[in-house]
């Protein structure tokens, strides 16, 4: 029995037993119910008559059409159509489904060839029968057996602003308060302990923030390093050439505070940066 046939079997199987409830259903609601109730009845009636409707149309053209590259096994651009959930989350294109929305449904505009990068299945086109079936489902609201057992889906690439407006990029900027670290800790390097107990935060409050997230780990800061080995390094990050032994000398003689600050000034002054 080949696969076509086997779903063939399999849905009659499946109507068969929608068929059953229904009118095990109907008969009940007839002969026990009181008239207030007999509109539940109908509406009752008419989902499972839409459910039907996607066994027998709906189900087997995508298990034939779709599936092979858009279910359980192979998920090609990230979707799939053998489940409603994975229709309304949709692939890298976004949702699949937007129940109640055929024209605004991708599927509808893939098996319709009105994009022409956008056509599905790409052997060949649906027939005007099987794209109006689709088109009536989704007008229906898309009504599957799994319409009540999943949770609201997000399709994929879908932005939640109100998620996002949470980045602190988009928070309003507010001056901290630099955390308390004693020259004492031990997350500085041997030869920078104060003996006055004094905060850090006083010279630059970067490192205070710095020194008080190593404390925390347990770690030490690397010792500063030694001014030859500081030009050096800050001259092939800004123009990519070494110093000269000129430049070196100069500032290794340059024992003002301003030495680096120069040094930088002068590196982000020269025709070489950023070339």
């Amino acid at each position: 029995m080949d696969t076509t046939t086997m779903i063939a079997v399999a849905t009659l199987r499946r109507t068969s037993v929608v068929a059953a409830l229904i009118a095990g259903s109907l008969f009940i609601g007839i002969t026990v119910a009181p008239a207030a109730e007999l509109g539940n009845a109908d509406e009752t009636e008419t989902a499972v008559k839409q459910i039907q409707f996607f066994e027998t149309k709906i189900r087997p053209l995508l298990a034939e059409y779709c599936y092979e590259c858009h279910g359980a096994d192979t998920q090609e651009s990230e979707l799939r159509v053998d489940t409603l959930a994975g229709m309304l989350q949709g692939g890298h294109a976004g949702a699949s489904v937007f129940p109640g929305k055929p024209d605004s449904s991708l599927l509808v505009t893939a098996i319709s060839y009105r994009d022409g990068e956008l056509e599905m299945p790409p052997s060949e086109k649906l027939s005007d029968r099987q794209i109006a079936d689709v088109r009536r489902w989704i007008e229906m609201g898309a009504p599957h057996p799994d319409s009540g057992k999943i949770s609201k889906v997000r399709p994929i690439g879908d932005v939640d602003l109100e998620e996002g407006r949470q980045h602190w990029a988009f928070q309003s900027p507010v001056k901290p308060i630099p955390p308390r670290v004693l020259a004492s800790s031990p997350a500085l390097p041997e030869g920078e302990h104060g003996d006055d107990g004094g905060d850090i935060a006083a010279g630059n409050p970067i490192d205070a923030f710095l020194v008080a997230k190593l404390e925390a780990k347990g770690l030490r800061r690397v010792a500063p390093t030694d001014k030859a080995t500081l030009i050096r390094r800050a001259t092939f990050d800004l123009i990519g050439l070494p110093p000269t032994p000129t430049e070196i000398q100069s500032f290794l003689a340059d024992d003002s505070d301003q030495a680096y600050s120069r040094l930088i000034d002068r590196l982000l002054a020269s025709p070489h940066y950023g070339e």
